[in-house]
């Protein structure tokens, strides 16, 4: 069994939407708040999708009090 959903099952899992930043929003309405986009693809692990379907990942971290610093990439 592999670390991440597969295409096959990121497609059940979001009700067969094909665009990958369409995907992410759904898995985030339901609950997979670990689901990204890496180069063009919907990363969900496995561990986090099992975790939430227990109950045991059911809310989204709580927002800070501070905001995160904007740190950008040097060229």
């Amino acid at each position: 069994m592999s670390l991440c959903l597969t295409v096959e099952e990121l497609r059940t899992l979001t009700g067969d939407l094909k665009l990958p930043r369409c995907q992410v929003k759904r898995l985030h309405e339901r609950g997979f708040v670990r689901a990204r986009l890496e180069r063009g693809r919907v990363v969900l692990e496995r561990a986090h999708y099992e975790a939430v379907c227990r109950g045991e990942f059911a809310h989204a971290p709580e927002k800070r009090d501070t905001p995160r610093p904007q740190l950008r990439t040097i060229k």
